[in-house]
């Protein structure tokens, strides 16, 4: 009778602490509560890689740690990649904070977005992480809707790469003939595809500079595709310097040996389907021919 009674308590006692810790300010799950930021950080023929932050809330009056963290990313329910945590999120007492998680979305599924011609992609993600509350540990659901723009992220990542010179690089710069009848300069490039999928270079109209003169206009000599077993391709860009006063400034600064120039205009790409387009400059020393 004795160790009945014993049971009882214990459980009462037991029901009336968990009770009273979820009813408290200790006891209150974290809220994962919306989706502030996400960026493009690798892209291949298999998948892009994305960084996705979200805002969290932590209305405890202790610390909180959230375990690690595995979500499903899905489009009009049709599940398109995952978002993962390995690491714990560590919440000070009553904090918000925003947190990073990896993800990986399928490239495929990516172009048949941009078949269905859409720039912006509802994106859902969902799924269940724990809390560790200390006493206890609770279960906190996650399921957050984002809007996605894809062609926008997708821009950002090619700019920079393609200022860092990993799609592009000048392989010369000549200054083919001057003369007061029609002179023209060729700049000389190669085009890299480091991502395993299709890339489109449609044009580039620009304008070329001289030592700072504004000296013709040009473009490509012709569309470059590099399909996924194509490393690189050469091409060109052709400038017709038809200025009769730039081109006489030229021979002064031909007898001096040294002719800079800088180009300005728009990069216009097509990329998993996606028209991509953005300022560029090359820039470097004209060699006379």
């Amino acid at each position: 009778m004795i160790k009945f009674l014993f049971l009882v308590v214990s459980a009462v006692v037991l029901f009336w602490a968990v009770n009273t810790f979820l009813c408290s300010p200790k006891g209150i799950a974290p809220e994962i509560i919306e989706v502030t930021n996400i960026k493009i950080l690798k892209l291949n023929s298999d998948s892009l890689k994305l960084d996705i932050s979200v805002f969290a809330l932590n209305k405890n009056d202790t610390d909180v740690e959230i375990d690690a963290v595995y979500l499903n990313l899905l489009i009009d329910k049709d599940t398109i990649g995952t978002a993962f945590r390995t690491e714990e999120i560590k919440m000070k007492k009553f904090d918000t904070s925003t947190v990073s998680f990896f993800a990986h979305l399928n490239t495929l599924k990516a172009i048949e977005i941009a078949s269905k011609e859409k720039d912006t992609i509802d994106l859902n993600m969902k799924g269940k992480v724990s809390a560790d509350l200390g006493l206890i540990t609770m279960p906190v659901e996650v399921d957050l809707n984002h809007q996605f723009d894809l062609q926008k992220e997708l821009t950002k990542t090619i700019e920079k790469d393609t200022k860092n010179n990993k799609l592009l690089k000048v392989q010369s710069a000549k200054l083919n003939s001057v003369s007061l009848g029609k002179s023209t300069v060729e700049v000389a490039f190669n085009l890299t595809n480091p991502y395993g999928i299709d890339i489109l270079l449609k044009d580039y109209p620009s304008q070329i500079f001289i030592n700072e003169n504004k000296s013709g206009e040009g473009n490509i000599s012709s569309e470059i595709k590099l399909e996924k077993e194509n490393a690189n391709a050469n091409g060109s860009v052709i400038y017709e310097l038809s200025n009769i006063k730039t081109i006489s400034s030229l021979f002064g600064s031909i007898l001096k040996r040294k002719l800079e120039y800088h180009t300005v205009g728009i990069l216009n790409l097509e990329v998993l389907g996606y028209s991509v387009q953005f300022p560029f400059n090359f820039k470097g020393e004209l060699v006379i021919i």
